[in-house]
């Protein structure tokens, strides 16, 4: 079995930024759907957890059958929202990171 992940990156004020589908698995149009139908209704448990803790990774906050929602939440409380079947927390973890630096240096190439 291929795997399969979904990333998007939502603003503070529930606007996707960016969305991608990800993974080796094949990809079919209604699967894009379910998707994201499930990383949007993870955005509201994702924000109520947000306040309650001051880590950033929120690790795998929602699950719909076998794929996992993971979460981190920037200072600004924009949202880094995965759907995937991996186990492995500390890849998704170093991920977020990466993504995490990437955001703020193109947020700082937008000041400039």
């Amino acid at each position: 079995m291929g795997s399969t992940a979904c990333f998007i990156i939502v603003s503070r004020n529930d606007i996707p930024i960016y969305e991608a589908e990800l993974g080796s698995a094949i990809k079919k149009e209604e699967a894009a759907h379910q998707h994201q139908f499930i990383l949007h209704a993870a955005l509201d448990i994702a924000q109520d957890l947000a306040w309650t803790t001051s880590a950033m990774f929120l690790k795998a906050m929602d699950r719909f059958n076998e794929l996992v929602v993971s979460v981190y939440v920037t200072a600004g409380h924009t949202r880094l929202m995965l759907l995937h079947d991996s186990r492995n927390e500390d890849a998704i973890k170093s991920f977020f990171q990466e993504v995490h630096e990437l955001y703020i240096k193109v947020q700082l190439l937008c000041i400039v």
